[in-house]
């Protein structure tokens, strides 16, 4: 293989952007392992089944959000977490490939789903929670809704990470969503919108360029960093609520400590100013690591609490 079909090969690697896949993959255990919580069956085909139509859906969004953000992130510099991938700025005949697997990956996501319904007989809200988590994530960037830049981006995200993608691992393994699964919600969406102000910090100035209409371009960086603590806020005071009336046969209060993580880093943000970018950053990495730290311990948690002999 010769230096340029490497570099192109690289390019296009940088667009699938796995450091995104893994949250996504710890939102639906997280959503699976309440569902076994709460007495649905272990069952390893499901939980394979299920999650491959929720990758399929994840996995398109990173194709399709390099695609129709190609302008407003050539005015920005890419970081692990914000300014999309880089490589359609670097390598633009990668542009229709990377949208083209994004639809193909749409469709094998709807199909495998269809499959999944009728193999496990599930409820007739399967497949449009499928379709509305594939048009959240498509439309976030693509005509004609585009809505980060309609200043819809913050809910849509909210609705995706907060619902759409814990559900999918519940839905999947208990075979109906229930009210055990949506009391945990409201945190959950907390932590959505503490993710997608997190990750917009960076990049306001490009947006602002490029006609995104969202928060932080509307309202400034210090708006947006108070927002994304008081998101944490509202999700750690909900916690302390149902734990507080003992909601439900699974003990939350494991979840209301380790919420003191993102609480704490978005805290920590009040202090940022928007002139050292370096420091913007590093609280966007800072407020990403206590956001996976929070959902990987109550994974394991939760894990613990199912599969822990009995003394």
């Amino acid at each position: 293989m010769d230096g340029t079909r490497r570099e192109r090969l690289r390019s296009f690697l940088r667009l699938t952007r796995p450091q995104f896949l893994v949250p996504g993959l710890a939102l639906y255990v997280l959503g699976a392992l309440l569902s076994f919580a709460y007495g649905a069956p272990q069952d390893a085909g499901r939980f394979a089944g299920g999650y491959l139509v929720f990758f399929l859906a994840h996995f398109s969004l990173t194709f399709s959000n390099d695609y129709f953000d190609r302008r407003a992130d050539s005015f920005n510099t890419p970081t692990p977490l914000s300014g999309g991938s880089g490589a359609l700025s670097s390598h633009p005949e990668l542009a229709r490939p990377a949208l083209y697997l994004s639809l193909l990956l749409i469709a094998a996501s709807l199909l495998a789903a269809s499959l999944f319904q009728i193999h496990y007989s599930m409820p007739w809200y399967f497949i449009p929670l499928v379709l509305a988590g594939n048009i959240l994530g498509f439309f976030y960037t693509a005509p004609p809704l585009r809505l980060a830049y309609r200043g819809l981006g913050e809910p849509a995200t909210v609705l995706a990470a907060g619902v759409v993608m814990p559900a999918m691992g519940y839905l999947c393994l208990q075979g109906r969503i229930d009210l055990d699964f949506l009391a945990l919600t409201p945190a959950l969406m907390g932590y959505g919108a503490f993710f997608i102000l997190s990750v917009e910090m960076p990049d306001r100035k490009a947006d602002m360029q490029g006609g995104k209409r969202n928060l932080l371009v509307r309202a400034g960086l210090e708006k947006g960093l108070q927002a994304a603590f008081l998101a944490t806020a509202w999700s750690s005071a909900y916690l302390l609520y149902l734990v507080s009336i003992s909601f439900g046969s699974v003990d939350l209060l494991p979840l209301l400590v380790f919420s003191l993580l993102p609480l704490s880093a978005g805290l920590l943000g009040l202090m940022v100013r928007e002139v050292d970018r370096p420091r913007v950053i590093a609280q966007v990495k800072a407020n990403f690591t206590a956001l996976m730290g929070f959902v990987f311990l109550a994974d394991a948690y939760l894990a613990w609490s199912l599969w822990l002999p009995v003394q």
